[in-house]
């Protein structure tokens, strides 16, 4: 099962905290509920196994980084 979020609403929670200056635990407590719902998506989504992403380089880097053929 996968969920399909239109591109047009992509990064529109990120745009928020960006705007506002507020995290997610924040916005969970807001009075709009639909920021509520945003907030309460993305803390769910974090727990999910996301295909696809390069795994971050603050866990110890690539080891292809360190060499280079001859």
């Amino acid at each position: 099962m996968s969920i399909n979020i239109k591109k047009s609403h992509r990064g529109r929670f990120t745009a928020y905290k960006k705007r506002t200056g507020k995290t997610t635990e924040e916005a969970l407590h807001s009075k709009n509920p639909h920021v509520r719902r945003m907030a309460n998506f993305a803390r769910n989504a974090r727990k999910w196994k996301h295909t696809g992403r390069k795994k971050s380089r603050a866990r110890g880097g690539y080891l292809n980084d360190l060499y280079t053929p001859r």
